[in-house]
């Protein structure tokens, strides 16, 4: 908790993005259309509700312990969307529910690769395409995936008119993302060891995502590859579960019976 005071004006500043309500849009907005320092020297003026006048006499070591108290001003992973829809052309697009909750098997492919290209190489145009991957339309309250990686592109340029904020919330939101698909199926489907209680790795994933989808068409339960892409994340990570769950049940079994036999 940071108490900013400054005469008689007293205030408790946000310890987080969460607590800055309304008012997020606009502070994630200066973070990024301004250079780092004075992004964030525009962000926590805003966030303290100072004048200029009375920021500018705030010392030096004023300044540092708002910036040192503030860590959260950052881009940094934030699972909730500040804005969940834009305006483009004649229709909205629509970002996804947190946690990807209504995201595709082909979408979370898509922009995983995308956001791998972003940390990689810090350009705006692979940001972008995460963007792209991520706002979609929606039908009848539904949200339609993206088909192919060349939709994705062609969205792109589309939303290249958009502020630096848009990208930002995006990498945010999968930062998020990722961490969050990670702690609920990293045991089963890509541990980091690559290996189970029977010291076995979880079958399938040396293929990455593309080669689990494809492995679920064949079981036929999804439907065609493309029925697959088009299925929920998250439903298919639970059938995959499942999967890993069922074949480390039988190689536990076998391995029972291995040792009975050496006895």
């Amino acid at each position: 908790m940071l108490k900013l005071t400054f005469g008689e004006q007293a205030s408790i500043l946000p310890s987080s993005w969460d607590e800055t309500g309304p008012d997020a849009w606009q502070l994630l907005r200066d973070l990024v259309r301004y250079p780092v320092g004075e992004g964030k020297a525009r962000a926590l003026k805003r966030l303290t509700g100072l004048r200029w006048w009375q920021w500018r006499l705030l010392d030096e070591s004023q300044l540092m312990t708002l910036n040192e108290g503030t860590p959260w001003l950052a881009i940094i992973p934030h699972a909730e969307p500040f804005r969940n829809r834009v305006r483009v052309g004649f229709g909205y697009l629509y970002m996804p529910l947190p946690n990807f909750e209504n995201g595709s098997g082909i979408g979370y492919t898509l922009a995983d690769e995308y956001f791998d290209q972003w940390v990689e190489s810090g350009d705006t145009d692979d940001a972008l395409l995460l963007l792209a991957t991520l706002l979609c339309h929606h039908k009848r309250d539904e949200r339609v995936p993206p088909r192919s990686r060349e939709q994705v592109e062609r969205r792109a340029k589309r939303l290249r008119s958009l502020g630096p904020e848009w990208t930002a919330q995006a990498l945010m939101y999968w930062m998020a993302t990722r961490e969050y698909v990670h702690e609920t199926y990293s045991s089963w489907l890509f541990q980091k060891a690559g290996e189970d209680e029977s010291g076995q790795a979880p079958q399938g994933f040396s293929l990455g995502w593309w080669g689990l989808w494809m492995d679920i068409a064949k079981d036929g339960l999804f439907g065609t590859v493309e029925q697959v892409h088009a299925a929920g994340f998250h439903e298919l990570c639970v059938y995959l579960v499942k999967q890993e769950e069922q074949a480390r049940a039988q190689r536990r079994e076998m391995e029972k019976m291995r040792m009975r036999t050496q006895k």
